[in-house]
């Protein structure tokens, strides 16, 4: 890894919201999610959040990132998907 890779990302100001502040947030509530809530709605967000990264990454012009993270958002639909078919075969 060399210096220009290494780089500190700085704390965000409160005030403004930012991308930092609510992935912070979210990292929070996800560590708070009760016992309850189902896998399907579980693989939904993070689904939800691979496609939000995906595009963070596009952004900086992270192309094999981009694509691994749209690969991530692609097989969470899929589970998703397969989880919802085994739930309706048990009903």
């Amino acid at each position: 890894m060399n210096a220009n890779s290494a780089k500190k990302i700085a704390p965000a100001d409160e005030k403004s919201g930012s991308a930092a502040e609510s992935a912070e947030d979210r990292a929070t509530k996800t560590k708070q999610l009760p016992d309850r809530v189902s896998k399907a709605v579980t693989l939904e967000y993070v689904r939800q959040l691979l496609i939000e990264l995906r595009g963070i990454a596009q952004a900086q012009g992270e192309g094999t990132l981009v694509y691994l993270l749209e690969m991530s958002a692609l097989e969470a639909q899929e589970c998703l998907k397969v989880h919802r078919f085994n739930t309706e075969l048990i009903d």
